[in-house]
């Protein structure tokens, strides 16, 4: 069980980091995503240090406000 839970975690990491990237790629603040997403700063600031387990339709509503597929943002496994 150890395994699969390292490996949630290391998934959450990358998927923060993948959302993370492309806001830093598009010059937008935290502020300015939360807004367009309707998800709030502090979800978002968790989301991007691996520590938020976002639904997929919270996470369809922030690529949709960096104007990215879904697709981009999900690690590869």
């Amino acid at each position: 069980m150890p395994d699969k839970i390292e490996g949630n975690a290391a998934f959450l990491k990358q998927l923060g980091n993948l959302v993370r990237g492309q806001r830093a790629k598009r010059g937008m603040s935290r502020k300015v995503l939360a807004m367009d997403s309707a998800v709030s700063e502090r979800y978002l600031a968790n989301l991007e240090q691996g520590k938020g387990n976002i639904s997929i339709n919270r996470l369809r509503q922030v690529a949709f406000a960096l104007h990215v597929n879904v697709s981009e943002l999900l690690p590869p496994e």
